[in-house]
């Protein structure tokens, strides 16, 4: 057991861990995309009323499929902070990151549970739905962002952070700018769901001057916004990037191949939204919509971790 007190096998699990969670992310997703959310009944944790239910009906395997691998998200959130409190001295800064990773993973879970149980699944095209939605999204990105920072810190961990001079605002509104434009979408998301269009135009015209459903007239908004938002979002890094170049620190070369990653990532998602819209929303475009938005909002953080914590030690095996 002697991998156990090995600091980098724990950063490698936190990687491992990270990716699940994006599968679990985009299962639910799927889940969402094909109606199953109702797959259980009103039902939680049991499906059905029973531990293991009658597979009758593929909404029901979908659904019964996506709640195992959100327990064993759970199950390795709890094996995260016990590992990180094994090799980690009180009070280190990855003990706390562990935590905050498990909170947010009970937070989704009550979410998720709240969704089922109010019966805000399906074909619910409900006001309360419209709110739980983004909510649900925050806390999925919150989750993301507090094992990105594990995951990073354990492999090389922070041993300073200067708060002077750093374009802490610029930071904090791209990443609210990212979280906004990301709860469009979730919404957008849902509305596609229950509300298929039949025709391109139909998203762009009808839904704007005919429609009385807010959720139909809102997606109308979401590919507007995401244009405009994604490039005030590369002006705001590059900005952020270039306070970093000038301070001539020896980490950022890793600060510019971030943040041409996410310009990368940003065209292929706009790129991804419109061939969903043209495609009329197949499931598959939506799947690939999400992970792209997951993977957008992954390497945001990386950057801005970059910028604000440029000086690591080197990782140590607990003797």
């Amino acid at each position: 057991m002697s991998f156990l007190k090995n600091r980098s096998y724990f950063s490698k699990y936190a990687l491992l861990y990270l990716i699940y969670n994006i599968y679990t992310i985009l299962g639910g997703s799927y889940v969402r995309a094909t109606n199953s959310g109702a797959g259980c009944g009103k039902h939680w944790p049991l499906c059905g009323g029973k531990v293991i239910p009658n597979f009758y009906f593929i909404h029901t395997l979908i659904e019964f499929s996506h709640r195992i691998s959100s327990a064993l998200v759970t199950v390795g959130g709890i094996l995260l902070v016990a590992w990180s409190f094994y090799i980690y001295e009180k009070g280190n800064k990855i003990r706390h990151c562990s935590l905050g990773v498990l909170f947010f993973i009970f937070l989704e879970a009550l979410l998720g549970a709240l969704l089922v149980l109010l019966g805000l699944v399906a074909k619910n095209n409900s006001n309360l739905r419209l709110i739980f939605m983004p909510l649900h999204l925050v806390t999925t990105f919150l989750l993301l962002a507090t094992l990105v920072i594990t995951y990073v810190w354990s492999k090389n961990y922070p041993s300073e952070f200067h708060l002077k001079n750093k374009p802490i605002k610029k930071s904090i509104t791209s990443l609210l700018l990212l979280l906004f434009i990301s709860c469009t979408g979730s919404i957008t998301a849902l509305s596609d769901t229950l509300f298929r269009p039949n025709y391109i135009s139909e998203n762009f015209i009808n839904d704007i001057i005919f429609s009385q459903n807010i959720l139909k007239i809102l997606r109308s908004f979401h590919p507007i916004l995401a244009i405009i938002i994604s490039y005030i979002l590369i002006k705001l890094l590059f900005s952020i990037k270039t306070y970093k170049n000038q301070l001539n620190e020896k980490n950022y070369i890793t600060t510019n191949n971030y943040f041409k990653i996410f310009i990368g990532l940003t065209v292929i998602q706009i790129v991804i939204g419109f061939t969903n819209i043209f495609l009329l929303i197949p499931v598959w475009t939506q799947i690939i919509h999400l992970l792209t938005a997951d993977l957008i909002w992954i390497y945001a953080i990386f950057f801005i971790n970059s910028v604000f914590f440029p000086t690591t030690t080197k990782i140590k095996t607990l003797k």
